[in-house]
């Protein structure tokens, strides 16, 4: 399988075509895999490196969906699992619900309404992001004089960007 970059596809929405052709025209070796394939190809990955949506104050993340999976997968061939972020998407709260921070997209993507008789039969979602907890994340690489940041460290970067007014998201209303 040599020195190439493996990128999943990211259906539904496909965006890993994207990135996979922009990597191609820069002269980097690229192999395109479905989602499924993830852990049949793990063993020859070295890293796996992903964005975020958010990064949370307890060091886990908010990835696009399938991002739990696939850091499940690497730790399980102890395979390094790192994200790549900017430290604006740091937020103060610590997630209580995996799903207090997704959305569900339309169902159209997964399974379109012009399948009729299946799309009337069967229940179709479509979740936006994952959240992957910390014991997952090897590292942060940041867009900061911060570099490379352990998960275990997020928490010191809340008392350095936030006062601790900042961290709750509902303040009562002013009367």
């Amino acid at each position: 399988m040599g020195n190439a970059e493996y990128m999943g596809e990211s259906a539904p929405s496909l965006e890993g075509h994207q990135l996979a052709a922009e990597l191609a025209e820069r002269g980097i070796q690229t192999t395109l895999i479905t989602d499924s394939a993830i852990f049949a190809m793990m063993p020859h990955v070295r890293r796996v490196v992903v964005a975020c949506h958010a990064l949370m104050a307890s060091g886990g993340i908010v990835a696009l969906a399938g991002g739990h999976l696939l850091a499940l997968t690497a730790k399980r061939f102890s395979v390094p699992f790192m994200v790549v972020t900017g430290l604006y998407k740091l937020v103060p709260s610590f997630p209580a619900d995996v799903d207090d921070h997704n959305a569900l997209l339309s169902p159209e993507a997964v399974l379109p309404f012009a399948e009729g008789e299946l799309a009337e039969s069967v229940v179709a979602v479509n979740p936006t992001f994952d959240y992957v907890p910390p014991d997952l994340v090897s590292l942060f690489i940041c867009n900061s004089e911060k570099g490379v940041q352990n998960p275990s460290y997020i928490y010191r970067l809340l008392a350095e960007f936030y006062s601790p007014e900042d961290y709750d998201l509902n303040p009562p209303a002013a009367s």
